[in-house]
């Protein structure tokens, strides 16, 4: 028999409004569009249920950071360390709060 999941539609919301917003910053480097999108899924999240916001809240973290990453083709040193560094911290960060 197959277990109904009960989470409601604004987990969906929130879930969709992730996927859009990664799409936007990181895919397309379409800044305005992806932090809106961005910080309107994290409003959706805050009506979200607890267990969900807390692990769902855990990927906006990590994607704020990427979202923050200078993400191009510039091959210089201080660009490398910029992109190691955040990229280091979205996952190091949200690991270390899951813990």
């Amino acid at each position: 028999m197959i277990k109904e999941n009960k989470l409601g539609v604004l987990p969906i919301v929130s879930l969709a409004l992730l996927a859009a917003s990664a799409s936007s910053l990181i895919g397309l480097q379409q800044v305005l569009l992806g932090w809106i999108t961005f910080f309107v899924g994290v409003l959706v999240l805050f009506y979200c249920p607890k267990q969900f916001r807390r692990d769902v809240g855990l990927i906006y973290l990590a994607l704020a950071l990427l979202g923050l990453t200078p993400i191009s083709t510039d091959i210089s040193y201080l660009h490398i360390l910029q992109m190691s560094v955040t990229l280091c911290l979205a996952i190091a960060v949200p690991y270390s709060l899951s813990r």
